[in-house]
């Protein structure tokens, strides 16, 4: 994958130059041949590993930043993700996902990953595809950069069944026990945001997808 030249740096944000590309959405990623397939999965992989392999400890020098205050954020948004949408539901599937939550938090092996720099909304959108040469040219849209769980960069990469999983094959960072059941969690958390969703049709394909996970688990 390229590396671009900034051409211009702001306060808030950065710029390079266009990508002469389009977004890899799921509709034209179904329509690659497997070939290529494979290849974006490591190509992905790889950018992950890079991303997360940076030594965040030699550019952020804030007690913020610390692991503690990681992991101390890590439970407190996901309690108030849950919170927040768990009245949308009927009161037995409420009941489950509270239970869901609360277990996922008080294993201690879910909180024991390394917190590394992470993209943060690492989702098709982001990702520029050469159509020309078959291969991802850019990766966009920092603006949710943070210090968290490796696993949540995977969870939104649903290009098709386990393409994550594929991902992961080619990633070098530190792959715990606890890692795909994490990817797990962030794509049932990311169901709960969706009920908040602005628009009607993700909140009921979010409303549909809980609905079925919680009935039969």
């Amino acid at each position: 994958m390229p590396v671009h030249r900034i051409i211009f740096e702001g306060r808030n944000f950065i710029g390079f130059k266009k990508f002469k590309g389009k977004i890899l959405n799921k509709e034209f990623f179904c329509k690659l041949d497997q070939k290529t397939k494979n290849a974006i999965a490591k190509s992905l992989g790889e950018f992950l590993s890079a991303l997360h392999g940076f030594n965040f400890k030699t550019s952020l020098k804030r007690n913020e930043f610390s692991s503690n205050y990681c992991l101390k954020s890590f439970k407190e948004g996901n309690e108030e993700i849950f919170r927040d949408s768990l009245l949308k539901l009927p009161v037995d599937i409420q009941e489950k996902a509270k239970k869901y939550l609360s277990d996922f938090i008080q294993n201690k092996e879910n909180l024991a990953f390394k917190p590394c720099i992470v993209h943060g909304d690492f989702s098709s959108d982001h990702i520029i595809f050469d159509e020309k040469n078959n291969k991802i040219i850019g990766i966009i849209d920092f603006g949710d950069l943070c210090l968290s769980d490796p696993a949540y960069d995977f969870y939104a990469l649903d290009f098709e069944p386990d393409f994550s999983l594929k991902i992961l094959k080619h990633y070098k960072g530190k792959k715990d026990n606890s890692f795909v059941k994490r990817m797990e969690f962030y794509r049932i958390r990311g169901l709960f945001f969706g009920l908040n969703s602005a628009d009607s049709r993700e909140r009921i394909k979010a409303f549909y997808e809980i609905e079925k996970i919680f009935t039969f688990l």
